[in-house]
């Protein structure tokens, strides 16, 4: 088994990867407030750097970033990068597929509460929406997980 190089954690690689495409999430969603209505709202969405879901996917970023450099550091023919890659599929098909699928349903039962509601039922709580991500979500995370992995490994 070989040791990195350069000494840097696979953990803290990752956790940066996650942590820093979370900051762009906010950063994305002020410009395209500022697009939609001319105003910039870094505030309204500063809450975006905890919620899942969201431009770009730092689930498929975090495990890109992971699985490769478990490739460069200990080979792509190693055990490790094996275990990685597999784990980092199962959370980049869960990302795009269950979690979106749980969006789109909670879609669907904010709208049913909101008839609920029109029809004179109590007021109930509603469902966070934005839970997964699109395909493009996810590619864009993977690219940005993939460029951050290069850059660490050629650190």
């Amino acid at each position: 088994m070989t040791i990195p190089r350069n000494g840097i954690s696979l953990a803290l690689v990752t956790l940066f990867t996650g942590a820093a495409v979370q900051a762009m999430k906010v950063v994305v969603g002020t410009i395209q407030d500022f697009k939609k209505n001319r105003q910039f709202s870094l505030g309204k969405n500063l809450q975006r750097i905890t919620e899942p879901g969201g431009m770009p996917s730092s689930h498929s970023a975090s495990v890109t970033t992971l699985f490769l450099l478990t490739g460069f550091w200990f080979g792509f023919k190693s055990p490790f990068f094996g275990i990685a890659l597999f784990f980092g599929l199962i959370v980049i098909y869960d990302a795009a597929g269950v979690r979106r699928a749980v969006g789109k349903q909670a879609t669907l039962l904010n709208i049913i509460i909101e008839e609920f509601e029109i029809t004179g039922h109590p007021k109930s709580g509603r469902f966070r929406e934005l839970i997964g991500h699109t395909p493009f979500e996810v590619f864009v995370g993977a690219i940005i997980g993939a460029l951050l992995a290069i850059i660490f490994w050629r650190i």
